[in-house]
C-alpha cells in the first residue's frame, strides 16, 4: 500500500507562487492573441485580474498549524515565496 504524504503548508505555498508565475508569463501572449482577434485588451486583463485575486485568496488562507501566522508575511511585508519556519513560534511547515 502506498503511503500518500500530507501536503504541507509550505508544499501548498510553493504551488501558489508557481502558479502565480505561469498565469503572469502567460498574460502576455493572451493579450498580444485578444488583440490579433480584435478583442479589446481591457478584456483580456478580466481573467488575469480574476485569477490574481483568487490567487491572493488562497494565500491569505495559509497559516501556520500552531500559531496561525501566515508563511508569507515577515513582519509588515509579504514576500514571494514562503518560509519553511514558522518566524513566530518556529514551528516546520515544511514537516509532514
Amino acid at each position: 500500500m502506498q503511503r500518500l504524504d500530507r501536503v504541507t503548508v509550505y508544499k501548498r505555498g510553493v504551488k501558489l507562487v508557481w502558479v502565480g508565475l505561469v498565469w503572469f508569463v502567460a498574460f502576455l501572449p493572451v493579450t498580444m492573441i485578444a488583440e490579433s482577434f480584435g478583442i479589446e485588451v481591457e478584456w483580456a486583463f478580466v481573467p488575469f485580474a480574476l485569477a490574481a485575486l483568487f490567487l491572493s485568496a488562497k494565500n491569505l488562507t495559509l497559516a501556520c498549524p500552531n500559531c496561525g501566522k501566515n508563511p508569507f508575511r515577515r513582519g509588515i511585508f509579504f514576500w514571494y515565496w514562503p518560509e519553511k519556519t514558522c518566524g513566530n513560534c518556529g514551528a516546520d511547515l515544511d514537516a509532514s
